[in-house]
């Protein structure tokens, strides 16, 4: 591989794992099956890119954050909707630098309208930030360590809703290939997602947390 960002897959087992999962959300409406788009994909070069797609200013059109190896989250814009064609705003998205191959994931924890994003750490831990408006480009530290997790090193994490009961489920993969699944205690919680949690190889399954 020589670091480009495919339309369906990234470098890395642990982020094409999380990207799996999050992709299972669309199981009861969409095809279990994806064609490759290009192999060329959107940034040939980049090394060791982390990819997290969703809409930070509301406008319609998918914004890319890439971690990168270099400590930076890169952010691309689509130049129109449904493109695959996206161009580099910034090197440096927001200011948030320092954090070795940063692994990003999206949500709005607490319900607030504001994104949360949650940055996975080779320590383990997961970084906490909030936008600081709606739809603005600015984001704010939270904490270091969302909820107290230290899932273990390399930790690669993936907001999503698997069965639509309105709580967050945050799947965190680590370099060892163990999964860990938490769930929000109750809606629009950013307290912590502890409700549920499996460690270990194979399938995920969800047991009650301890």
């Amino acid at each position: 591989m020589n670091g480009t960002l495919s339309a369906f897959h990234s470098l890395g087992k642990r982020v094409a794992l999380c990207a799996a999962l999050c992709l299972a959300t669309l199981a009861p409406l969409r095809a279990q099956t994806f064609t490759e788009v290009t192999t060329d994909g959107w940034g040939p070069g980049i090394d060791q890119p982390s990819p997290c797609v969703l809409d930070i200013d509301g406008d319609g059109l998918l914004d890319i954050l890439l971690g990168m190896k270099d400590q930076a989250i890169w952010h691309y814009e689509q130049t129109v909707p449904g493109s695959l064609q996206f161009t580099l705003v910034t090197r440096r998205f927001a200011g948030l630098t320092g954090y070795a191959q940063p692994h990003v994931t999206a949500g709005d924890l607490d319900g607030d309208g504001r994104i949360d994003l949650l940055i996975g750490q080779n320590s383990g831990t997961l970084l906490h930030y909030e936008q600081v408006d709606v739809r603005g480009a600015d984001f704010i530290k939270i904490n270091d360590s969302f909820s107290g997790f230290d899932v273990g090193a390399h930790a690669v994490p993936c907001l999503t809703d698997f069965n639509g009961d309105g709580l967050l489920d945050l799947i965190v993969v680590n370099s060892s290939g163990i999964c860990a699944h938490f769930i929000q205690p109750a809606a629009a919680s950013s307290t912590s997602c502890p409700a549920r949690r499996n460690c270990s190889r194979g399938p995920i399954r969800t047991h009650p947390y301890s």
